[in-house]
């Protein structure tokens, strides 16, 4: 499943290292160089004998997660703990203690509006787990008693949200506000925070005009300061 939510993330138009801290390079939209290997393009050759199928299924499988777990291409054998990837298991780390301390992301997967297994959100297990691995209890309402849930953005001010459209953080985005001062952008076709990259002369129109709304309202800003 990790090596399918950074490639989500990693939706760029153009190669980049951003998700492999720097180590490597993912190629353009890399979720859609995976899929390759799981559509028709990549097992239309099943039609065989059926039990080939496991095999075949398990090898295209093997090379769509290999998109991100061997973006070398140098590793013979794929073990997804000691991969290529492995450097982003501190930033996983360190997501783990924020989530378990302060900022508690519910997620669950049910095999039916997805495609991995039925594993539904267990807020118990999850807490067990802190417990047992930070030794801190889950504060579940924390975000919302710091910074009052999203009810609280009809009254703040001078904030722009923006979101890539094809970015899993999405779906715990603002995406939309009664307030004129807090601005939703959603920026289509791209992933994790591309807006906030360095320029690219590859860049998409609706990255740029996501920068410029942000550019706009922070010199409004200032000048009302």
């Amino acid at each position: 499943v990790n090596a399918f939510n950074y490639m989500a993330m990693g939706s760029y138009p153009y190669p980049s290292g951003y998700l492999v801290h720097g180590d490597g390079v993912l190629p353009a939209y890399p979720m859609r160089v995976a899929c390759q290997f799981l559509d028709e393009r990549g097992l239309g050759h099943l039609r065989g004998d059926p039990g080939d199928v496991p095999l075949v299924l398990l090898a295209a499988m093997r090379k769509a997660v290999g998109v991100f777990y061997n973006y070398s291409k140098a590793l013979p054998c794929l073990d997804p703990i000691t991969g290529d990837a492995n450097h982003t298991d501190v930033v996983d780390e360190l997501w783990d203690y924020l989530s378990c301390t302060s900022m508690p992301f519910p997620s669950g997967m049910d095999g039916i509006q997805d495609m991995f297994w039925d594993e539904p959100w267990n807020a118990t297990a999850y807490s067990e787990r802190c417990r047992q691995v930070w030794g801190v209890e889950v504060r579940a309402l924390w975000p919302a008693v710091m910074w009052g849930g999203q009810e609280v953005f009809g009254h703040a001010s001078n904030i722009v949200f923006s979101n890539g459209g094809l970015d899993p953080w999405k779906v715990g985005g603002v995406l939309s506000s009664s307030s004129k001062s807090v601005v939703p952008v959603l920026i289509p076709e791209v992933g994790h925070h591309m807006d906030l990259m360095f320029s690219s002369q590859l860049d998409p129109v609706e990255v740029i005009r996501a920068r410029t709304v942000e550019r706009d309202h922070i010199q409004l800003w200032c000048g009302e300061a």
